[in-house]
């Protein structure tokens, strides 16, 4: 098929930033005669911030390195590791990193290091599900001297099954956690508990090695290692000494187009013009979109990448981009890591991704060795047109601070469960001492919460005895329950029709994208949800030739648990606390593919129900008047507004405060760093427990991550960043756009919305905000 070739660009730059070429500064560290002549041989030069990182591990200091892509953050262990062989130590190293690609990276570029210098690559073994049984089991008796190994394995088998790697913990003596800045949300939860586990044990074997940790660049780097580890001594290594080749970022603006008809033009621009391109998009239904749309135009040299393939086809994609026979892929964020795919010259974001921090990390894919090319392309969505209108707060180098809450009930008892199974292996019994070492008092306040408040998912996993814990359920089957990227279990994708496995999901997705009905996309392919087997957590799906897309309908009930803390001003009451959330998914929409245009809405005979327990922020309006001033000040009558079918005085204001939830979800990231689909809200004219209007901001996460804490103590800043970009949008309906309050993920298909009313709540916010309050960290439930 031949394609017009594009001669100017489908996109209008309005703001361009241009860092420019950067030289190297350099440090000199003692290294052993044969590592120093390869150095030389390699032309390579140790920079000033990696030596840093080596002088304080050779003085068994943890270590924490959170610089750029491209900054040789894996030439530090690798030089230390290198230099203790040829020292003849008992070296032993255990390298973690969320991703089996980038082990799979790691491990052969280490081996060639080995192979040039020592002559041999045995000392390296990977450890992942992949790993043959019959290597498992030699690894098991001559642990290697550098293991790879993923989170999973770690838990599954290193740990709990600890008892068949004694050497490797009898001999470890630097411990790398790599990416550490992915271990946040539910993940981090996760991976803080299952580090505190491995240090207990190591201590169990008298070891205490440092810890490497290597991240993006952060904000708190030091809170972050020390939330994730439980150690509080760290050296801080955060900025980079590495030189830099030119890299330009662009803003732009577009025709609002549907994304599969704008990513394969721009795609297709930058691919005429020599460029080797990652387009990074925000959801798995964007990328197969815009994936289907190239190939309905017969472009033959890109593809699709995502979370939810299999791994074989994941790493045939990997291995197609690094050979050339990809010149583009399009992407979620599973690619934002630096899994090698061969030297990149642009990279388009398509979509804010979330955070700063992930916004440069995917930005960093393209210009390693020569300049780059990084291109913004903002949707319609209110955080993206946020940041086209702020672009400078978007480019600068500061990030926004990582949020891990390591006391997390749900969470917490499965891994106390686990860390009893670990007491009993070294003839000890788990007491409540034992969890307050490592998981500190919260933790342990965050299990007898969970004891008292939900005893049937608590005595799930554990009996408690006094003082003592006791595991109820056996190693085998903690395996089975246990997953460390998700608080709910994981369902797999298949064919109704072939039988064949096509993928996996987990909650929240499975709510999102595979309710009955849904059209779920996969690597190209259209399929239609046939139904779910929760006992065998399985979704049946079936081929289908897309027509038509479709969003969940869903309603959201609130019941308040517990307040933590509490701020009253006069007029207006700020909490944060927990709380349980009920979600009924009523049916779907089905929606015109590019334009989203409802076409029809198709309704269950009985709702789909997920409950659970997290935590939340919530503004209680307070002032008695409140509606008639409303009214009287706004006179919303006035305006034409076709998200209200009855324009009544309690529905105007209703409108306002759901038009203001929206506004404050839609700009969370700016304050916290947080994917906003681990956000969900909720506003009411009355609540049954506050008795007032009321507006909830709650995490989708079942017993929360601490996003809502944050943004408690930043909320001024949440509510000037919303109220600014209504000012800014230019929609004149006040129902508003996807640029100031209607939202992708609002469960009534963005009814009951008001612009101008939301703007009028801000307002009145901010000014109760400036009064003076009394705080109070009550931290107890409340009566029933």
């Amino acid at each position: 098929m031949e394609r017009r070739i594009l001669s100017d660009p489908p996109y209008r730059v309005v703001f361009e930033k241009v860092v420019p070429e950067e030289p190297g500064h350099y440090g000199t560290w003692e290294a052993p005669a044969r590592l120093t002549e390869w150095m030389k041989q390699e032309n390579i030069r140790l920079y000033a911030h990696q030596v840093k990182a080596l002088q304080a591990l050779s003085k068994n200091r943890s270590v924490i390195v959170t610089t750029p892509t491209a900054s040789g953050k894996s030439l530090i262990y690798q030089a230390w590791f290198l230099a203790a062989l040829e020292q003849g130590k008992p070296v032993r190293v255990l390298y973690v990193s969320p991703l089996k690609a980038l082990i799979q990276n790691q491990a052969a570029a280490l081996g060639e290091i080995l192979e040039e210098t020592i002559g041999s690559a045995e000392a390296v073994g990977i450890l992942t599900g992949d790993t043959p049984r019959e290597r498992r089991r030699s690894y098991e008796r001559r642990p290697p001297r550098f293991l790879l190994t993923t989170p999973e394995l770690l838990h599954f088998s290193l740990i709990q099954r600890a008892e068949r790697w004694g050497r490797l913990w009898e001999e470890v003596s630097l411990v790398v956690l790599d990416e550490t800045h992915v271990y946040r949300g539910v993940f981090g939860i996760h991976m803080a508990a299952v580090i505190r586990r491995m240090r207990a044990l190591l201590e169990k074997h008298h070891r205490t090695p440092p810890f490497l940790l290597l991240s993006a660049t952060l904000a708190n780097p030091l809170e972050h290692a020390q939330n994730l580890t439980g150690i509080q001594d760290f050296t801080v290594v955060g900025r980079s000494t590495a030189p830099r080749p030119r890299k330009t970022y662009q803003v732009a603006e577009t025709e609002p187009l549907p994304l599969d008809v704008l990513i394969p033009r721009v795609v297709q621009f930058l691919m005429e013009r020599g460029h080797r391109i990652l387009v990074f998009a925000r959801t798995r239904k964007g990328v197969e979109r815009a994936f289907l749309s190239l190939q309905a135009g017969g472009e033959e040299r890109v593809a699709a990448y995502r979370a939810g393939y299999l791994p074989e086809q994941r790493r045939a994609l990997e291995e197609a981009m690094i050979s050339g026979e990809l010149q583009a892929m399009i992407t979620t964020s599973a690619l934002e890591l630096g899994v090698d795919i061969g030297d990149l010259t642009a990279v388009v974001i398509y979509g804010f991704p979330g955070s700063k921090m992930s916004f440069f990390q995917q930005c960093g894919r393209a210009g390693r060795k020569q300049p780059g090319l990084c291109v913004f392309l903002p949707t319609q969505d209110a955080l993206d047109q946020y940041y086209k209108d702020h672009p400078e707060t978007l480019l600068s180098p500061r990030t926004e601070p990582i949020v891990l809450h390591p006391a997390n009930g749900p969470v917490l008892v499965q891994h106390v469960a686990a860390f009893a199974h670990e007491c009993r292996l070294q003839g000890e019994i788990c007491t409540r001492d034992q969890v307050a070492r490592w998981w500190g008092e919260e933790g342990l306040e965050a299990l007898d919460q969970l004891e008292v408040e939900d005893p049937e998912r608590f005595q799930t996993y554990l009996h408690r005895v006094r003082e003592t814990y006791l595991p109820r359920l056996s190693r085998n089957e903690l395996a089975q329950k246990v997953h460390l990227r998700a608080t709910g279990e994981r369902f797999e994708i298949w064919d109704q029709k072939t039988g064949e496995l096509v993928g996996e999901t987990q909650p929240p997705h499975l709510f999102n994208e595979c309710y009955p009905g849904a059209i779920y996309l996969h690597q190209g392919s259209s399929y239609i949800v046939e139904r779910w087997d929760p006992v065998h957590h399985r979704v049946w799906v079936s081929p289908v030739i897309r027509t038509y897309d479709t969003e969940p309908l869903f309603e959201i009930h609130l019941e308040i648990l517990r307040e933590r803390e509490r701020k009253t001003h006069p007029g207006l009451t700020l909490v944060h606390g927990d709380v349980r959330v009920e979600r009924r998914t009523l049916g779907y929409v089905r929606l015109r593919p590019g334009t989203q245009q409802i076409l029809s809405s198709e309704l269950y005979e009985t709702p789909l129900v997920h409950r659970f327990r997290t935590q939340a922020l919530w503004l209680i309006l307070e002032e008695e008047s409140l509606l008639e001033q409303y009214l009287e000040e706004t006179q919303p009558q006035k305006r034409w507004n076709p998200s209200l079918k009855e324009p009544t005085a309690e529905t105007y204001f209703a409108a306002a405060l759901h038009a203001a939830e929206h506004a404050m979800i839609g700009l969370f990231p700016v304050v916290v760093l947080a994917d906003r689909s681990d956000i969900g809200g909720l506003s009411t004219l009355f609540h049954a427990q506050t008795e007032r209007p009321t507006i909830f901001i709650y995490e989708g996460v079942e017993g929360g991550v601490g996003y809502t804490r944050q943004a408690y103590r930043t909320l001024p800043r949440l509510v000037e960043a919303a109220h600014a970009r209504l000012k800014a949008c230019s929609c004149e309906l006040d129902s508003g756009c996807p640029g100031c309050i209607q939202s992708p993920k609002c469960g009534n298909a963005n009814q009951i919305l008001s612009k101008s009313g939301a703007s009028w709540i801000f307002q009145w916010i901010r000014a109760a905000l400036a009064r003076p309050f009394q705080s109070t960290g009550t931290g107890s439930p409340l009566p029933e």
